[in-house]
């Protein structure tokens, strides 16, 4: 989008650009300006560059102006200076100096209100509905008359300016959410998501100091910045952060969060932490999924779990733990199983504590012959719409049990046997039995 600023100031290089230097600027600028044109002045012995104003702008002209500085260090050119800017927008103001390479930009301190207190009602109305656009539109407003800094970053992110947001919640991050924030964003230990001038998730990593990880994850549930925070994603690095940094999760309430992943694809498997103790602190938990091998579900009530993902092994003792529990509002579960002996799953197919179960993935299963039986008589194919069997052992055997018990797997309007055991042959049979089934990629048997 076309934005205009003033710019006021000018730049020297040294060496002089060559008139080729000289022509390529010029071009790279017109190729960011809505009109073509080159509203910069370059000397004719390519020594100096004065700069007119105002200027109109396609996107974020910092980031352009970033690139030139690059391009200009590209020719083995030194260039420096110095410029103010004044944008649209009050609070874009400020002063720009290249030195060393590098374009610093700096901005003096805004006038807004520092309590960050916010709007109750707005808020719930928001999370009541997280999509609805119009409702945080709504708010934005209201944070700006009431100089809220929110309202500051949803309109620099608004008007696509994410670098120059980027760099005014970063200058304020120790006062708006704490120290530890401020050096785990620096050492690319958390990384936030904004939406609309407030965190709409958060990416942590712990990195083996479980104080430094409980710090972090206080400050980010304690902002009044992230209180609109549903989406939490935490990367373990090293078994001792896995550990610790679980101990730390299950030290913080976080109400508000709908979503969890958590991952550890970097430890070792042998390393395994029961997560019971995170779950009361997650009392509206709706999505969770557990990306490695080193976790245990443990103990938990999970009355607004939506769906659960284990994409990687499950062990025979976590699927015993999930068995026991109560899922009154599961309706997606996915999950590999290439541990979990045919009577486990038995116990799953009988289970009645999955009353709203809609979609099930089980992934990777052995034995799947003996148990495709049990599965027809389940009565959770009396929900469940979308049954997926990838990367299992089912042969034709297993086909023919399969459709004895036909009707029971025609109401499915997805059925995928992806990767299986069968044979043409099988596949033909359930082609000549009418089942609309997936059977692509099967294996020899």
């Amino acid at each position: 989008m076309a934005y205009t600023t003033t710019l006021t100031g000018s730049f020297g290089f040294e060496p002089p650009l060559s008139p080729e230097q000289r022509e390529g600027i010029g071009e790279y600028i017109k190729g960011f300006t809505p009109t073509g044109d080159n509203p910069w002045i370059i000397s004719d012995d390519g020594s100096a560059m004065e700069c007119e104003s105002p200027l109109n702008w396609n996107g974020n002209y910092l980031e352009w102006l970033e690139c030139i500085v690059v391009l200009v260090n590209y020719f083995d050119v030194t260039m420096t200076g110095r410029a103010t800017f004044q944008g649209e927008d009050a609070f874009d103001v400020g002063t720009l100096e290249v030195l060393d390479g590098k374009l610093h930009v700096t901005m003096p301190d805004r006038p807004f209100n520092t309590s960050l207190e916010g709007n109750a009602e707005l808020e719930e109305a928001i999370l009541a509905d997280p999509s609805d656009v119009t409702r945080r539109r709504i708010y934005v407003d209201w944070l700006a008359d009431h100089a809220h800094p929110s309202a500051i970053i949803a309109q620099l992110m608004q008007a696509d300016r994410e670098s120059m947001a980027q760099r005014f919640i970063v200058r304020h991050l120790n006062e708006w959410f704490g120290p530890r924030s401020l050096e785990a964003v620096k050492q690319d230990l958390a990384s936030f998501h904004w939406d609309h001038g407030f965190v709409d998730s958060a990416h942590l990593v712990a990195d083996g100091s479980r104080d430094q990880f409980r710090a972090l994850l206080h400050e980010v549930a304690s902002s009044p910045l992230s209180r609109l925070a549903h989406s939490l994603y935490i990367e373990f690095k090293s078994e001792s952060a896995l550990e610790s940094g679980v101990k730390a999760l299950s030290e913080v309430t976080l109400p508000r969060v709908r979503s969890v992943v958590l991952y550890s694809g970097s430890v070792h498997a042998g390393s395994r932490v029961d997560l019971s103790g995170v779950w009361p602190g997650l009392p509206n938990l709706e999505y969770f999924e557990l990306r490695g091998d080193n976790f245990r579900v443990g103990e938990g009530s999970f009355p607004h779990v939506l769906q659960f993902t284990i994409p990687g092994r499950w062990d025979p003792a976590d699927f015993v733990e999930v068995l026991n529990g109560d899922w009154p509002a599961l309706v997606e579960l996915n999950v590999s199983v290439p541990q979990i002996e045919p009577e486990l799953l038995g116990r799953l197919f009988a289970s009645r504590s999955m009353p709203k179960l809609n979609t099930l993935t089980l992934g990777n299963t052995r034995d799947t012959h003996l148990w495709v039986e049990a599965l027809a008589k389940s009565p959770l194919l009396n929900t469940v719409q979308s049954l997926s069997l990838p990367g299992g052992t089912l042969n034709d055997s297993g086909v023919e049990i399969l459709l004895e018990h036909r009707a029971s797997f025609s109401r499915l309007w997805s059925f995928s046997l992806s990767a299986n055991r069968i044979s043409p042959m099988g596949v033909k049979a359930l082609e000549d039995a009418g089942l609309h089934v997936n059977v692509y990629g099967q294996l020899p048997g």
